[in-house]
């Protein structure tokens, strides 16, 4: 009896360690160390204005700024109607708090390139910028969803994440057994160890019907499946009738303390 008491942590260690080595095979929370990847994909850097097209646009600020200027005092010098310098005195303050929010240009567009031509090569500066925000969005939305590396607010080492999951198993295991141990002794103490008597029981009705049903199956090869599960219940039915001397006390006793 000793050397099955003993034996018995010996199963249950074993049996936690096959339920570790699963856990840690098929957790869902990444334990494994990731594979090897090729051709990743990189997050980009959202699509900005280049540093030429920063410099057409303040050129367009200060030409517009200039000419706005230049329509002013053209107005008040031709004693144009109020009607015309209003406006333009307007517009050539707007242009002027617009160059100056841009700042000025490295270098002024050249006087020999005209207006249009300024005005148009802003122009496809910002439908160049359109085009690249667009792909951009095409390529980032394949990788909506996706984790970054890197962004986790707590990233702990997998060999430190991998000790503290085990250690929570082995300390729920030590719980387990702790519980189960103070629940047999609180049984046995209340029916007067009768708890352990309905293990007894319960292991030799397992038993016996695991041997009889090998019996049937080497001894008396010849008998259908039918007939065979005929057997097997009329043995079932006279299992609950035929029991030894312990388990009949032990179903008096618990049916005394129930009364």
């Amino acid at each position: 009896m000793e050397v099955a008491h003993h034996a018995a942590p010996k199963e249950e260690m074993k049996k936690l360690f096959s339920l570790l080595l699963l856990s840690v095979a098929f957790t869902g929370c990444h334990l494994i160390p990731k594979k090897v990847e090729f051709g990743q994909d990189k997050v980009k850097a959202f699509p900005t204005m280049k540093a030429s097209d920063h410099e057409t646009q303040r050129q367009v600020a200060q030409r517009a700024a200039q000419k706005s200027d230049e329509t002013l005092r053209a107005a008040i010098k031709t004693d144009a109607a109020p009607e015309v310098v209003a406006p333009a005195k307007e517009a050539s303050v707007l242009s002027d708090s617009v160059a100056s929010s841009l700042g000025p240009p490295l270098s002024p567009a050249s006087k020999d390139v005209p207006s249009e031509k300024l005005a148009a090569k802003l122009d496809h500066s910002v439908a160049k910028l359109n085009e690249r925000v667009e792909n951009f969005k095409e390529s980032n939305n394949e990788n909506v969803g996706k984790k970054i590396e890197g962004t986790g607010f707590l990233q702990v080492p997998y060999f430190v994440y991998l000790g503290g999951f085990l250690l929570t198993l082995f300390i729920l295991f030590v719980i387990f057994k702790v519980a189960k141990v103070a629940l047999s002794t609180y049984l046995n103490a209340q029916t007067g160890g009768a708890y352990g008597l309905a293990q007894k029981s319960l292991s030799q009705v397992v038993a016996g019907g695991n041997r009889f049903k090998h019996w049937l199956q080497t001894e008396v090869p010849e008998l259908s499946a039918e007939v065979r599960a005929k057997v097997e219940t009329l043995f079932h039915d006279a299992h609950h009738q035929e029991q030894d001397a312990d388990v009949k006390a032990l179903v008096a006793k618990l049916l005394s303390k129930k009364e």
